[in-house]
């Protein structure tokens, strides 16, 4: 049996116990090969490298936070506010559909709506006929029309913040507003009786004069001076039929009767003139809500505008409605 050398692989004599190339032990049977290495070891791998992540994008700074827009709401004539957008928008659900908004920055009031303050309604379905009428203006209570109050022109803004008849804090932009007679009017009705109405006289034309400065073309001094000279007539004529025959005496009754009436008519129309002055200035100019009531005015004329006169002088003094 053949032999070979465990360590070069060549082959020995059989009798022979080492290789005489070099030196090692023979060893019987088939020479030990290393091990060839396969083509496939030595082609290098076809995937590519993973990709190097990217670098991170740094996240935007902050922006400030901006502050809350304050608005007011109307609902049945009397305004709100002001309340945070936020809040007014948590609100929405519970509030009417024909509730209005406003804030500073609009010049009239809006519905919710055309505030984005809220989504419009549905449009009606298909082939549903579309009302030829259209809803009456909405005029809540500080923001009247200027047309429906010829002669006042209406500042933008400035909703009332509570209605007149409420106690409360006076708003802030009516502080610097005409003020009008300011006495009590009990004080009145003694003061005309201890000057056997000369003071109530002069009292009328303060009245009639402050009127006047808030409605321009308020008639109510010029009637009020045509009533006086009525009343001297009236006057002259008593002490001209003392002397005078009986149908001299029966002439100038009738002639005061006359001029009676006249009197009497002039005086209603200055009233309710000066009631309308009132009521269309304290409701656009300076929107507080005054309401005057046409059988007070009729029955208690001068004395029922200086209660409220009164009232809206000491409001304006002192920043409360009592």
């Amino acid at each position: 049996m053949s032999q070979f050398c465990g360590q070069c692989g060549s082959a020995t004599p059989p009798e022979a116990k080492f290789c005489p190339i070099c030196g090692a032990a023979a060893v019987a049977g088939a020479p030990q090969m290393e091990a060839v290495p396969t083509p496939q070891q030595f082609v290098a791998p076809l995937t590519p490298p993973d990709p190097a992540p990217p670098p991170p994008i740094p996240a935007p700074a902050p922006s400030p936070a901006q502050p809350e827009i304050m608005w007011h709401y109307a609902t049945g004539g009397v305004t709100q506010g002001p309340i945070p957008e936020s809040g007014l928008r948590a609100m929405m659900p519970s509030l009417p559909p024909d509730v209005k908004v406003w804030n500073p920055s609009l010049p009239v009031w809006r519905t919710p709506e055309e505030a984005g303050l809220r989504s419009a309604a549905p449009a009606p379905p298909f082939g549903y006929p579309a009302s030829p009428y259209a809803p009456p203006a909405y005029t809540p209570v500080g923001s009247a029309p200027v047309a429906a109050y010829p002669g006042f022109a209406q500042p933008p803004g400035y909703p009332a913040q509570i209605p007149y008849g409420a106690p409360g804090l006076m708003p802030a932009p009516f502080a610097n507003s005409p003020v009008p007679p300011d006495l009590h009017w009990a004080l009145v009705i003694l003061f005309s009786a201890i000057t056997f109405g000369l003071f109530g006289l002069i009292w009328a034309f303060k009245q009639a004069a402050f009127v006047k400065k808030i409605d321009p073309a308020s008639k109510a001094v010029t009637l009020l001076v045509l009533n006086l000279l009525g009343a001297i007539v009236v006057v002259v004529l008593a002490f001209a039929a003392m002397g005078g025959s009986t149908d001299t005496m029966a002439q100038i009754a009738l002639a005061e009767l006359v001029l009676d009436v006249i009197i009497f008519v002039m005086g209603i129309v200055m009233v309710f003139g000066m009631r309308k002055s009132m009521v269309a200035y304290y409701n656009s100019v300076e929107p507080i809500g005054l309401r005057l009531s046409g059988v007070m005015t009729f029955f208690f004329t001068l004395l029922y505008f200086q209660y409220h006169f009164s009232r809206i002088a000491n409001w304006k003094k002192t920043g409360r409605l009592e």
